[in-house]
């Protein structure tokens, strides 16, 4: 009797056994890697939402799953966040990720925009790009492509040697843009078609030599989004069948693919929290098995949209309401979830990939073991930095009229991306404020440092705001704090040329217009909050004290054990923004229906630690640390 146990290969052991010939091919009912049959079985992971000391956790999980490939998008705002700086190091280190990919046995489908639309921020551009008043974006428009250009110049050689036909890499093919046919049509407009090109050709022209591939909805976009010769793909959430012939008929000598199975979705603020049945979404999941088709299921880990980084809808879902800001948690009812554990959904995909699949015989690793979750209660405020230190910190400039933060000078070419703007100027006597234009995206208005009024994005063009009632010879500072919360992801090119954040337009004060302004950009970025977490002005904190809001508070406490992953509370929050030892955890709002904020145990420390929270209507009294998190629950 033989005993020996069959050692089985790896993925890559698999397809490249006798050295590497050719790389992924599309062409009849199969996709083909390197002379050999392979049906891709792909999830989205996306680096940006994930610590790096945790991407090989979820990468195992991933293949432990079934999968062989990972989708990944790559923002461009994060990579090039001023212009001509770019960033591919620590938190960014993209070179890193591809090479756990591998690690981890399994391949890539790279999607590096420009535009990536993934619920983040102006859909992976960055911001600077609207310093120029005529920009159109995904466009001929030759500053945009210029900009592009540069990027890709930095982009495309970093990732060219992970390409597979090149060196035995994990990049088996490559999208050209996003979604185009949502936003363009290239069937019928020449100009579209040839920007589409460009994007190609310019990918070609920094080293890719994968197959590339579009992706859209079939039916109701048709080719609008294609490229002569260039494979599509399709995205949607059900019926797989209709949505997969009409695939098949558009590109009769192609395999299939969806590149976008989606497991779940996305959650706005104020909106309730979506779910997406987990027999539903595995009865779908079999049907495009069963039709021969490969898939990628997007998300199958959605993590967290860290920061100010969360996008925006424009009249979506709801066409009656303008605006809908994204939340901070990306869990998207996926696989794993945002933490990372397992789900109904991601055993349901194990079963069903080992029933619908003939996929090769290969090694596979185990089921990583679930992290533990901390739980710590009633951490109490111990300092408080009130509103006038903060603003003290910062250089303001000085206006006639307001201007929105993008158009700001902070550099060399580049104003305000992110965070908050104040405008603050002096008044004589009461009346009606009118804020022209309206706001983008949420404004405070403060009375000689009380709040007066809240203003946001369902107020229109022309929000109308009271003031108090006093004599017409004394003078009053009134100061309007606007939030960012953040530009929209996806829409039409009138929605996404017009992103500039803060004040739109003139503001008066009972038909007469204020001038002369002091604007104070509150960027909240990683210097600032050193400097504000060092400062020698923080304030012994006293709950029973009268407070000028907002204020930033600080909570200190120490860890006599390893750090493990935990979910930020805290019942005295209203709305603001949390720095985890300098890290932007993101926004909350007690709105809902997130109430609480994940903090990855990467970004504790076994001894000292510090929590920040920017508050703009409360006072914070202290915070919890749950084992659990709070993602459906809605406030008044």
């Amino acid at each position: 009797m033989d005993n020996r146990v069959e050692k089985l290969p790896s993925l890559y052991e698999y397809y490249t056994e006798n050295g590497i010939k050719s790389g992924l091919e599309a062409s009849g009912d199969n996709f083909i890697l390197n002379g050999k049959k392979i049906q891709i079985l792909g999830g989205s992971l996306h680096y940006f939402r994930v610590v790096p000391e945790q991407w090989q956790n979820r990468l195992i999980k991933m293949r432990a799953c079934g999968l062989n490939t990972v989708e990944l998008y790559v923002p461009w705002n994060l990579h090039e966040e001023h212009p001509g700086k770019f960033d591919f190091g620590d938190f960014l280190d993209l070179r890193k990720f591809l090479k756990e990919v591998k690690e981890a046995d399994m391949f890539v489908l790279l999607r590096p925009g420009p535009y990536i639309c993934s619920e983040w921020e102006f859909g992976g551009l960055p911001s600077w790009l609207l310093r120029d008043t005529s920009m159109q974006v995904r466009s001929n428009y030759q500053p945009f492509k210029e900009a592009v250009k540069k990027y890709f110049s930095q982009l495309i050689p970093l990732v060219s040697n992970f390409q597979f036909s090149k060196n035995g890499g994990p990049i088996i093919a490559v999208q050209i843009e996003n979604e185009f046919a949502s936003f363009g049509n290239t069937e019928e407009n020449d100009e579209d078609l040839e920007y589409m090109i460009f994007v190609k050709s310019t990918m070609e022209e920094f080293g890719i030599k994968e197959l590339f591939f579009t992706s859209d909805e079939p039916i109701s976009d048709g080719h609008r989004g294609s490229i002569p010769g260039v494979l599509m793909t399709a995205n949607f959430k059900e019926g797989a069948e209709k949505q997969l012939n009409y695939l098949k008929k558009m590109q009769l000598d192609k395999p299939l693919l969806v590149a976008e199975y989606w497991s779940g979705w996305f959650d706005h603020w104020t909106e309730t929290h979506n779910v997406h049945p987990a027999e539903a979404y595995a009865e779908e999941l079999k049907n495009i098995l069963k039709l021969n088709s490969s898939v990628n299921i997007y998300m199958f880990h959605g993590g967290t949209n860290f920061g100010f980084l969360n996008g925006a809808n424009v009249k979506f879902p709801h066409p009656e309401i303008p605006y809908s800001p994204t939340i901070t948690s990306y869990d998207y009812d996926a696989p794993l979830t945002e933490s990372g554990d397992y789900t109904v959904k991601y055993f349901k995909t194990r079963e069903i990939i080992k029933e619908c699949c003939s996929s090769p015989k290969l090694r596979n690793p185990p089921l990583p073991y679930e992290s533990k979750k901390m739980s710590l209660l009633n951490l109490t405020v111990s300092k408080i930095l009130p509103w006038a230190k903060i603003t003290g910190r910062i250089k303001p400039q000085h206006t006639v009229a307001p201007v929105n933060m993008e158009i700001l000078d902070l550099g060399n070419n580049f104003g305000q991306n992110f965070g908050f703007v104040m405008y603050r100027t002096k008044v004589s006597g009461s009346g009606i404020l009118i804020l022209s234009g309206g706001v983008a995206d949420r404004a405070v208005i403060y009375w000689d440092g009380s709040e007066i009024a809240v203003v946001n994005w369902l107020a229109g063009n022309m929000p109308k705001v009271e003031l108090p009632k006093t004599e017409i010879s004394e003078s009053h500072t009134l100061d309007v704090l606007v939030e960012n919360l953040g530009r929209i992801n996806y829409g039409m090119p009138d929605d996404l040329n017009n992103q500039r954040k803060g004040l739109r337009g003139p503001v008066y004060l009972n038909e007469q217009e204020i001038h002369n302004w002091t604007v104070f950009p509150l960027t909240f970025d990683k210097p600032f909050i050193q400097e504000l977490e060092y400062d020698d002005k923080w304030e012994i904190f006293e709950p029973s004290s009268q407070l000028c809001r907002p204020a930033l508070y600080k909570i200190d406490f120490q860890l006599s054990e390893k750090p493990l992953d935990t979910f930020l509370y805290s019942e005295s929050w209203q709305k603001g923004v949390v720095f985890v030892n300098g890290f932007n955890i993101g926004r909350y709002w007690k709105v809902g229906p997130q109430q609480t904020l994940y903090v990855p145990s990467p970004l504790l420390r076994y001894g000292d630690n510090t929590v920040l929270i920017f508050e703009l209507h409360n006072t914070v009294l202290s915070i919890d640390f749950l084992d659990h998190p709070i993602l459906d629950q809605n406030s008044p």
